[in-house]
């Protein structure tokens, strides 16, 4: 059996030699090839002295972009994990970046396979992948996704993984819905009683502590079934693609949340993966709250309704005047609100 480094190493090298095998253009129009090879390793030796240094990624794809892609292979068998891993990233992020569609395709592709074959980084990868749109998906790449997530659902000794249904859902599988369906149909309502034992056996526990340590556990005995499971993942999955009655139950069980609080900090930014204009309504509700968070002592911050929203739709809407990464402060909700009202449609990222 191989060892996991050397299936971390064919991981990395497969991207790279797909897409160099695969015809992309990824020529040096500015930087000369000297130039791109020693940042690079000034940029790998950083990482491999410094296992948890935060190396300039985005930085360095900026100014670089495309012509680091023939050089990323050069890494993929150093012996420094971080290494390894730091090639995947920067070949995300020029996919991220990247405006012709072909590279994007490509690049996802790419990744897709290292999902598959790539175990020990398999899990980082599928999240990344995330941040892609179907029309990233080339029919090669959604053969692959289908493949792991049949492989993922279908065995019994693998465990069936969120990321990989919620990738299905990004790469629009319509061909597995009645899989997801047939899989949320046999495990609901084994979670929802599992849940409600759990709950019980938790009440009768807080209840006995004193109430400082009752006030620490009260986010326990709200949670609801159906949160951080796979449920969840397939009922979302199924929504973006498109299914009227799985969008509507997942406004439903959000809007149902008992703690209107976590509902906002929360479950607001994980209903926007579904990337559908009812979702779009129901967010911009909240955007136009002036609701701020409940008071939870001197030293927390407490953001309004308006803010979380904000995050949640500038990760749905194209041309989204929310800037990325940075905290919606009450100018920039302003904004974004001026601009939900001017919009005659919304033009969802899918």
């Amino acid at each position: 059996m191989e060892s996991w480094k050397t299936v971390v190493r064919k991981g990395l090298l497969a991207v790279c030699v797909w897409l160099l095998l695969s015809g992309t253009g990824f020529g040096l129009e500015g930087p000369d090839e000297q130039q791109v090879k020693t940042i690079l390793s000034r940029f790998m030796d950083e990482v491999r002295q410094d296992y948890m240094h935060s190396a300039p990624v985005d930085q360095i794809v900026e100014k670089y972009g495309p012509a680091l892609i023939p050089y990323i292979d050069d890494y993929s068998t150093d012996p420094c994990d971080k290494v390894r891993w730091h090639g995947y990233v920067l070949v995300w992020r020029i996919g991220l970046d990247a405006n012709d569609l072909e590279v994007r395709q490509k690049i996802v592709t790419g990744l897709v396979r290292a999902v598959r074959d790539d175990a020990y980084n398999s899990g980082y990868l599928a999240h990344w992948l995330l941040r892609f749109a179907s029309t990233d998906f080339s029919e090669a790449s959604r053969q692959v996704v289908r493949e792991v997530l049949v492989r993922v659902m279908g065995e019994s000794r693998v465990e069936p993984r969120e990321d990989i249904i919620l990738l299905a859902g990004v790469a629009d599988l319509k061909s597995e819905l009645p899989r997801l369906k047939q899989f949320i149909d046999e495990h609901e309502g084994k979670l929802k009683q599992q849940h409600e034992e759990n709950l019980a056996q938790w009440r009768a526990t807080v209840e006995k502590m004193r109430e400082r340590r009752r006030a620490y556990y009260a986010d326990t005995l709200l949670k609801q079934y159906w949160q951080s499971s796979l449920v969840w993942a397939a009922l979302r999955a199924r929504a973006r693609m498109g299914v009227k009655a799985d969008i509507a139950r997942c406004i439903d069980l959000v809007e149902s949340h008992p703690d209107e609080d976590y509902r906002v900090v929360r479950l607001l930014r994980e209903l926007s993966y579904v990337r559908q204009p009812e979702v779009v309504d129901y967010l911009h509700t909240y955007l136009k709250s002036d609701k701020r968070e409940a008071y939870k002592g001197r030293d927390v911050v407490r953001a309004t309704y308006a803010q979380h929203a904000a995050i949640a739709l500038g990760q749905m809407l194209r041309g989204f005047p929310w800037k990325k990464d940075y905290a919606p402060n009450q100018e920039m909700v302003d904004r974004c609100r001026k601009w939900m009202a001017e919009q005659k449609e919304w033009d969802v990222i899918r």
